[in-house]
């Protein structure tokens, strides 16, 4: 195996890790956790202009098909530049989503962060308020 191919399964990997993150820290208590709220909701809001920016496609998927594409050079398709997301949920529990459905959960996760944002802003406010 070629440093290429390492390089790509390490960046499905934390690809992976990266979306049970975006995916978790809307469970995490707001009260409890402000501080990781803040940074999740800023970092998971960011998250649409930069896919944006790259045509509706995430980063890590884009260097992922350019690291196989380099890795496998003789092997050109369009599903370099699909989201793993599609097949594992396919493979896991057996159900046939369209690859869109994976841009709308994107989209509303940044609508929803953005709205937390906007709570923890207004609300550290209204303590400020409070204090003094």
């Amino acid at each position: 195996m070629n440093t290429y191919a390492v390089l790509a399964w390490f960046i499905e990997f934390v690809h992976l890790l990266l979306v049970i993150c975006f995916v978790a820290g809307f469970f995490v208590s707001i009260d409890r956790h402000r501080t990781f709220r803040l940074l999740h909701s800023i970092s998971v809001s960011a998250l649409l202009p930069i896919q944006l920016f790259f045509g509706l496609n995430c980063p890590l998927v884009v260097l992922n098909a350019r690291l196989a594409e380099l890795a496998y050079p003789g092997i050109i398709g369009e599903w370099h530049y699909k989201s793993f997301l599609v097949p594992l949920v396919r493979h896991l529990f057996g159900i046939n989503m369209p690859e869109i459905i994976v841009t709308i959960a994107t989209i509303l996760g940044c609508i929803t962060a953005i709205m937390t944002l906007v709570y923890i802003l207004l609300s550290n406010k209204e303590l400020a308020r409070q204090e003094t």
